[in-house]
């Protein structure tokens, strides 16, 4: 700035020796002040770049202002509700005719219907080379599975039974005894009726076959129930009596032999001495 004062200085200098005007004074101050200004640079070349790009102008969105709580609030449209009322009841075809069965009543009439049916019973029991179809007590039980629970409890207490043994083939009673189900025993110990018909064929010895043994070793035992046999026939041979006799005088178990007295009494055949001694 030194060195742009310096024409200044040299034409202020022979102003000192002489005196000039207030004009001529001006203008040597103004054209101190021209000096002393900066001088303006040229513009720059402008080198397009990623700033020189320009961007659209930001919309800053302002914020809604909620209005004061103490504003008047709108008033709410009136609404005009209908009235309660009962619903009107369900409109359905119409129910067409139930067909009763003899399920729909009462369990103690079914009963009452089922001592009807089995009055005049009475249930047979068959060797086993008899007819297979004729095992079926009644055919009430084959109807269904809830009639034979219900039925079967009355034909085993209330209808008398009887059993065919020949030649003491005990095999038909001891199958029908093992197709009943062991809570129907108890309702076998019910019945009055049940009675054993012997029948002896043969003038030859007996032969003590397997079935009279498994039948005196079932009625000898006292841990199931024993229903009231009664045993009936005719009087024996003079050979098949002598073998009995003998038989049951060398019985060792006294069950066994108080049965079989029981069944040579039906036969009326006689044993000398006190009931029970060896």
């Amino acid at each position: 700035m030194t060195e742009d004062l310096d024409p200044v200085l040299a034409y202020l200098k022979p102003a000192q020796a002489e005196p000039r005007t207030q004009k001529t004074v001006v203008t040597a101050m103004e054209a101190l002040a021209r000096a002393a200004l900066p001088t303006p640079s040229p513009p720059s070349p402008s080198i397009p770049g990623p700033s020189a790009v320009r961007l659209p102008p930001m919309r800053m969105r302002m914020p809604s202002v909620s209005p004061p709580s103490h504003a008047t609030p709108k008033p709410r449209p009136i609404m005009n509700y209908r009235p309660l009322a009962p619903a009107p009841p369900p409109t359905s075809a119409p129910e067409e005719p139930k067909h009763l069965t003899i399920f729909d009543l009462p369990a103690e009439l079914r009963v009452e219907i089922y001592k009807l049916v089995l009055e005049n019973v009475t249930v047979h029991i068959l060797p086993l080379r008899a007819n297979s179809s004729r095992n079926c007590p009644h055919a009430l039980i084959r109807t269904s599975r809830q009639v034979r629970n219900e039925a079967l409890p009355l034909i085993h207490s209330l209808c008398p039974i009887r059993a065919n043994v020949t030649d003491f083939d005990f095999s038909g009673m001891l199958a029908w005894i093992q197709r009943i189900p062991s809570s129907q025993e108890a309702n076998l110990c019910k019945n009055q009726n049940l009675r054993v018909m012997l029948c002896t064929t043969s003038t030859k010895p007996v032969c003590m076959g397997a079935e009279l043994r498994k039948w005196l070793h079932m009625r000898a035992d006292q841990h199931r129930p024993q229903p009231a046999w009664e045993y009936s026939g005719a009087q024996a041979q003079a050979v098949v009596a002598n073998d009995l006799r003998r038989r049951c005088k060398r019985m060792p178990e006294m069950g066994k032999r108080l049965e079989l007295l029981r069944m040579l009494d039906a036969m009326r055949v006689v044993i000398p001495g006190p009931r029970g001694a060896s």
